[in-house]
């Protein structure tokens, strides 16, 4: 959930070594992402 991502990273961060921070991604937003990408135009 996007309210426990500053508290982990802060966290983890206090760490003197390394912290994992577990976070589960909706690989659907990369279709609409390549799909707006993709309308756009770039004259050179």
């Amino acid at each position: 959930r996007p309210e426990e991502l500053r508290p982990a990273l802060e966290e983890a961060f206090r760490q003197s070594g390394p912290a994992i921070i577990s976070v589960p991604v909706d690989y659907r937003e990369n279709v609409k992402l390549t799909e707006r990408l993709g309308k756009i135009v770039c004259t050179l």
